[in-house]
This record gives structure tokens, sequence and C-alpha cells, in this order.
């Protein structure tokens, strides 16, 4: 149940292989809205070398400070180290860069090496921080294992609104739906 006064429940399919088409095909059908969980926006950032990433968290800042400026307490230098934060058993979560009463914006590692690497079951650590800056290791092709993936960076536009189990909540609102896509756009265009 999405809103008990307005009657409004949603009804989530997944299915592997397929991403949405099932409930895009039954909204479609239905003639009713889908909600959004979010839009990101996924940067491609140039390899340091052909072994390694290295995210700016400070130019990031200032490129989402374009879109929202009244981004406040986050600095680079800031979400460089919760990248650090955690062990060999955990994987740290997106940082909130963007907070208000309706939407948050996140930043998050993408497609890149975890930050531990086992051979013969010992971990390394194969990230490190200096000031704002993250580096660490390319991640391998599925396609071909003697090649490296270009890094991704993943800035994601969400309700900040929250369940019970600490997920943003679905967005049903059309304009709020339609501020996020934007937004997620706008937020493609100044990291691009």
């Amino acid at each position: 149940m999405l809103d008990k006064k307005d009657d409004l429940y949603m009804l989530e399919i997944n299915a592997a292989y397929v991403g949405d088409k099932p409930e895009r095909g039954l909204a479609q059908y239905l003639g009713i809205p889908l909600t959004l969980r979010r839009s990101s926006a996924i940067a491609q950032v140039e390899s340091v070398d052909e072994m390694h990433f290295s995210f700016d968290f400070e130019q990031i800042i200032q490129a989402v400070k374009k879109i929202v400026p009244t981004v406040k307490g986050v600095t680079g230098k800031s979400i460089a180290q919760h990248f650090m934060s955690g062990d060999k058993y955990s994987s740290p979560k997106p940082v909130v860069i963007y907070h208000d009463q309706d939407i948050e914006i996140t930043v998050g590692t993408g497609r890149v090496e975890n930050r531990f690497v086992y051979n013969q079951g010992n971990p390394t650590d194969t990230w490190s921080v200096d000031g704002s800056t993250l580096t660490g290791l390319l991640d391998t092709s599925y396609e071909d294992e003697s090649k490296k993936e270009p890094a991704t960076m993943i800035l994601t536009v969400q309700s900040s609104k929250r369940d019970r189990l600490d997920y943003a909540l679905p967005v049903y609102d059309h304009e709020l739906k339609e501020k996020m896509i934007q937004m997620a756009q706008a937020l493609a265009n100044a990291i691009a």
C-alpha cells in the first residue's frame, strides 16, 4: 500500500533477464502509471592506466553543486574516506550528498574491482585514498578475462522517504517523478 487515504497500491514484478518489461507491459495494458524507485546517472571515468581507476570526489561535488547549489556538509575527502571504511566482509553503501524533504542524491562506485581481492584465500586491499581521490583496480571483463572494463561511478536520485527496511520509497507523484528524471539527466550532463 502506497497511500491508504488515496487507496493506492503497488504491484512489483521482478523477472530475471528481462528487467522491468513485465511491469511495463502490465501497466500499459491496465492503463496505470508506474512508480519510480530511482533515476541514475552513470559516469564512465577515464582510467589512470591499463589497470587502475581514480575517482576525484571533489570534482563530483562541484559538478553536483551546479545542479543543486545547496550541497552542504559533504566533502570530496569525506566521501573518499567513506569508501575506505569497513573491512573485507563489508562494502560501503553509496554516500548521500544531497537531501531535502522529497529527494536525495547519492554517489557510489559502479563498475570497478572489489576493494579486497583474494589470492589463495588471503585478502589484499587494492584501494587507496589521497585527499578526495579514491584509486583502485579496474574490473575484469566478463567476455574476455584478459581485458579490463572502464570504471564507472553512479549518481542516483531517489526518494528521501524510507520504508521500514531503510529502502527509498517508490515515487508515484507525476511531478516528483519528472523532477527526479530531469535531475538525473542534468547530473549526467554535469559529470560527462
